[in-house]
């Protein structure tokens, strides 16, 4: 009897055993492994010669409205309005810094036309910078017009009516009014498609991974 029962002990024994073995087993076979880090790339590609060349060409493009007069001219002519505004300055000091200004634009229209662009990107931004200096000088020579009616003012004479001064009066109004006007629609159509300049040239450099142009570059 003794010998059955230490049998049996050494049977279930042995059984304990054998179904420790095999959940082990079943437990290595099936715990997942894990995936092996992955290490971002640090690698920066060079610019290519097209990026380049689009860098190239939209420095080409904001050096001749520079020169033009588009960033340097702007500030004293901007500055001498809010003075005239203010009282500070005389209308027809004022008019002398708004011809001054065309005038220096209106040369340097040419150097902005003179420049060659090659891409697409280039090629819009220079279309657009060309259309601001054009717009520019259109709205100064209205506001210079619009300026000399300002302070020549008619002087009746002693055959005019009180009627006719009257009409004349009128007419000049509406003429200073039209000026003004002029002048303020293509002044603003510059300011925006230098603006837009501004955005596409700097949008194509981010996007090449490029310096940007100053921001100011096409005020």
């Amino acid at each position: 009897m003794k010998r059955r029962l230490s049998l049996l002990l050494a049977l279930a024994a042995t059984l304990m055993a054998s179904a420790v073995a095999v959940v082990g087993a079943a437990d290595a076979t099936t715990t997942p492994t894990q995936p092996a880090a992955t290490v971002p790339s640090t690698t920066v590609s060079a610019p290519s010669s097209d990026d380049r060349r689009l860098e190239r060409e939209l420095d080409d493009v904001a050096s001749a409205w520079a020169a033009a007069g588009g960033t340097y001219g702007y500030p004293f002519w901007d500055r001498a309005r809010q003075r005239w505004h203010s009282g500070e300055i005389s209308a027809s000091l004022f008019r002398e810094y708004v011809s001054g200004y065309r005038d220096r634009i209106h040369l340097g229209c040419e150097l902005v036309d003179r420049v060659v662009t090659s891409s697409g990107a280039a090629d819009d931004t220079h279309e657009l910078v060309s259309h601001a200096c054009s717009e520019r000088v259109k709205g100064l020579t209205a506001q210079q017009k619009w300026l000399d009616r300002l302070i020549d003012k008619p002087v009746a004479g002693p055959e005019d009516s009180a009627e006719d001064v009257a009409a004349s009066a009128t007419r000049r109004d509406e003429q200073l009014s039209q000026l003004e006007a002029d002048a303020q629609e293509h002044l603003q159509r510059s300011f925006r498609d230098a603006r837009r300049a501004m955005n596409l040239a700097q949008g194509e450099l981010d996007a090449a991974g490029l310096e940007r142009l100053r921001e100011d570059a096409f005020i």
